[in-house]
């Protein structure tokens, strides 16, 4: 009996061979264990020229790969179908990528906190206590609770004299809702305002007097140029 079962176990083995290779490289990667073990989907949510060019792209480098490997790619506008028309799809080990745009300008606040809204409830639909893959992609430095991971992009945009005041009391990233709250903080609260004009009023002076500087240096250069000495 004993010679039977170890050969049954020893067949088994070869059976689940491929699914227990796939777990051993999950925990060496340390990935979620609980994912799919088939062909994976891709979703791209951004607005509707990015997401459908980078669909584009991206079906094209997966066009020659082998079955097992290969993907499958959607793409929608987080700010406007993808709940509609991905949300039920969402299966253990889905990606799905997003852009967001930059919240912390007040144009842009309410478009965020649609992209944000649509990357939460794709990714609190859970099975056996696993959900999709969630990347989002923007400037502004605050990483969803419930998305996976977060790709921050560096920017040249000059700062505005409330965000600078507002990163000297505050020094951490929040959501840019939770942003537009400091605001209105800084102006309504009654301890501070008189310290937050004064701080404002430093920054334009410290920039006033740069501008000084640079004019002066500049008429130096330009009596050069006139005199050629």
């Amino acid at each position: 009996d004993l010679f039977y079962m170890t050969r049954a176990f020893d067949g088994l083995i070869y059976v689940f061979l491929p699914q227990i290779c796939v777990l051993l490289i999950r925990l060496v990667q340390r990935r979620p264990l609980l994912h799919r073990m088939v062909g994976r989907a891709i979703v791209i949510g951004d607005c509707p020229w990015v997401a459908q060019t980078t669909e584009a792209f991206l079906s094209k480098i997966f066009a020659c790969s082998y079955s097992a490997t290969g993907v499958h790619v959607y793409s929608g506008n987080p700010a406007d179908h993808l709940v509609h028309r991905m949300t039920h799809r969402v299966v253990r080990g889905a990606l799905l990528a997003c852009g967001r745009p930059d919240g912390r300008l007040s144009a842009l606040t309410s478009l965020e906190s649609a992209v944000c809204l649509s990357v939460n409830q794709a990714s609190s639909i859970q099975s056996i206590g696993a959900t999709c893959e969630s990347l989002t992609i923007g400037h502004n430095p605050y990483k969803l609770p419930l998305s996976a991971h977060a790709v921050f992009l560096k920017g040249n945009r000059p700062q505005y004299l409330c965000e600078k005041a507002l990163q000297e009391q505050i020094r951490r990233s929040m959501s840019s809702n939770a942003l537009l709250g400091e605001y209105s903080n800084l102006c309504s609260h009654s301890k501070q305002p008189q310290d937050i004009r004064e701080k404002l009023q430093l920054i334009v002076q410290d920039k006033e007097q740069r501008e000084a500087r640079q004019s002066a240096l500049k008429a130096v250069f330009d009596r050069v140029d006139a005199d050629g000495s």
